[in-house]
This record gives C-alpha cells, sequence and structure tokens, in this order.
C-alpha cells in the first residue's frame, strides 16, 4: 500500500488528461454531433485559461477574473471557427449558469477588445465603428462550454439562467436565458472514438452509478482495466475524478496498482456509507423526539448525548429534518 503523500495536484491531472489533443476532440465530437469527426485534434489548440474584464460606472470600476480548466481554439485553413472549453465539476454549483456565462463574456470581450485594438491602429470612419471600435464586416466566433460533472448524486441544480429566476411566467419573453451543456461522468452512453476516453468514461460509471464502490464493484473494475489494458493517464484521471487519496505520481500499470487505487475508491465509499448511517441515525433520534412529545429546546441535547455531535451540528440536522 502506498503511504507517500500526493505530489501532484488533484485538480491538475484532470486538466492533464483532457489537454490532450485527441481526447479532448474526441469528446467534444461525441457531445456537439454525437460522435461524428468533425473536430480534428489537429485543428485544435491551446488557448489561454486565463480571461478578466472590467466593469465599469460612473463611480466604481470593478475586476473580474476567471481561470478555466482547459479551453482551445478551433481553426480551419487559419480561420477560427470557435473556442472550446471545459469546466470540470465533482459538486453541484446551483450558480453554474452565471458562472459559465462569466466565463463565456468574458471570452467575447477578449475577442472584440483585439478587434478593436487592431481596428484603432488602421483608422475608422463610421461613426457606429467609431463607437465600438468595431467594423461592420468584424466578425467574432462562438464560444462553446461544456461542464463535465463527477460528483456521485446526480445533478440537481439548474441548468439554464431561467432555472435561477423565481419569476412570473409573463416575463419569460422579455428576459433572455443563458443555458449550459452539461455532461454527467455517469452516462456513458456517448459515441467515443477514442480508447481513452471511453475506458475513462465506462469506469466513472460502474463507480458513480452504484450507491457504494463495494468489493465486487471493486473486482468488477480491476477486471475491466486489465482486459482493456487502460493507459496510466486513464487511471491518474479516474483517481481523480473519484476523489481516491492517493499519490498519483507513483501510478504504473499493473494489478498491484489498480487495486491501490480502487482500494482507496472503496475505503472512500465505506467512510461515505459510514457517514450516511450516521446521519440516518440522528434524524431517526429527531423524529422519535417528536413523537413522544420532548420539548424542542431539549432535542438537541438528546441528539449531543447519544452521537456526539456539537450543539451547532445537531441545530443543522434539526433544521434539515424540519425543512
Amino acid at each position: 500500500m502506498y503511504k507517500k503523500k500526493q505530489d501532484v495536484k488533484p485538480d491538475v491531472v484532470l486538466k492533464e488528461y483532457w489537454k490532450d489533443n485527441v481526447r479532448f476532440a474526441d469528446f467534444f465530437n461525441a457531445v456537439l454531433f454525437n460522435g461524428k469527426q468533425l473536430i480534428d485534434p489537429d485543428e485544435l489548440s491551446d488557448a489561454d485559461t486565463e480571461s478578466g474584464f472590467i466593469i465599469e460606472n460612473k463611480n466604481y470600476a470593478s475586476s473580474v477574473s476567471a481561470a478555466r480548466d482547459n479551453i482551445k481554439v478551433w481553426k480551419r485553413f487559419g480561420i477560427s471557427l470557435a473556442l472550446l472549453g471545459m469546466e470540470n465539476q465533482d459538486s453541484v454549483h446551483y450558480g453554474m449558469p452565471v458562472r459559465i456565462m462569466g466565463y463565456d463574456y468574458s471570452a467575447y470581450k477578449k475577442q472584440c477588445d483585439a478587434i478593436a485594438a487592431k481596428n484603432k491602429k488602421q483608422g475608422v470612419k463610421i461613426s457606429g465603428e467609431y463607437l465600438s471600435g468595431i467594423k461592420k464586416t468584424d466578425r467574432i466566433y462562438p464560444v462553446i462550454t461544456v461542464v463535465v460533472y463527477y460528483g456521485q448524486e446526480p445533478w440537481d441544480g439548474p441548468v439554464s439562467l431561467y432555472g435561477m429566476f423565481g419569476m412570473p411566467e409573463e416575463l419569460k419573453s422579455f428576459i433572455n436565458d443563458y443555458k449550459i451543456t452539461l455532461v454527467e461522468a455517469r452516462n456513458g452512453n456517448m459515441k467515443f472514438h477514442s480508447k481513452d476516453n471511453k475506458d475513462f468514461f465506462n469506469i466513472m460509471g460502474k463507480i458513480l452509478n452504484c450507491k457504494r464502490v463495494t468489493k465486487s464493484v471493486k473486482n468488477e473494475i480491476i477486471k475491466y482495466c486489465n482486459d482493456n489494458s487502460v493507459e496510466v493517464p486513464v487511471i491518474k484521471a479516474v483517481a481523480r475524478a473519484a476523489k481516491a487519496n492517493i499519490d498519483y505520481s507513483v501510478l504504473e500499470t499493473g494489478d498491484d496498482v489498480m487495486c491501490v487505487l480502487f482500494d482507496e475508491i472503496e475505503k472512500k465509499g465505506i467512510k461515505e456509507g459510514i457517514k450516511e448511517g450516521r446521519k440516518e441515525g440522528i434524524m431517526a433520534i429527531i423524529k422519535m423526539c417528536y413523537e413522544f412529545g420532548i420539548p424542542e429546546e431539549l432535542i438537541p441535547g438528546k441528539i449531543c448525548s447519544n452521537m456526539d455531535i456539537s450543539l451547532e451540528e445537531a441545530s443543522g440536522y434539526i433544521k434539515e429534518y424540519k425543512n
């Protein structure tokens, strides 16, 4: 069993996996074009993941910065067709539409600023061009961002700006929506051509589509890895996406290493199972207290004495129970 601490930051592992043009192109072909090979890996180039913009009014200016996980420019014959961005997400984000909208706006603003700077040097004559710095014939290219969700629980967050509003139906026609493209790693029904991507999503599906990774599930995954000669980058990416607490730098091919990886995933599942069982026990105590008419102010103390938690934690469970 490896005891060495991680030498590589977990987030870097997934970013490195998707940095590969073959995997990246294959993923976007699967998501956007149902597996048709329209994006050639040779047509992709890395773009700056750091972006930002300034929000100004009469009284103040506020800077907004954004760092994407992976972003590439798709060019054909020297012409930019689209900017393709990917966000890795391991927990539900209830403000994701606004977050993605900010990323995309920043990318569009960057394009407009670059065009305006170029036109300024050449000079503009028409008033509309002078105001914006953009000529009537200038064009920007679209930005497409895909969110890849690796969480254990199904995504229950909004997938559009409308999903974040509590608004009368009559207002919808006056408010622009902003949709996000979300892919859940548990859904392995996409048409991949890259073996690495097939293996990655097949393994993630096996991990995420069971309540807990038991010994039999672990053995099934190890057998899959052995039978399909799963590559090291895929194993590392699975380790990160599954939040296995291992040292990525010592991973090599072979049965022993895969056993180590899935031992850690199994341990994580056991811990989550214990945590869930503990929560069920606390909720049962609260339910019993209410049924027996115990005064509400005494219930936190009952929970603390039976489950060894703080009053603050007990109050949180009571609030959750009542909701």
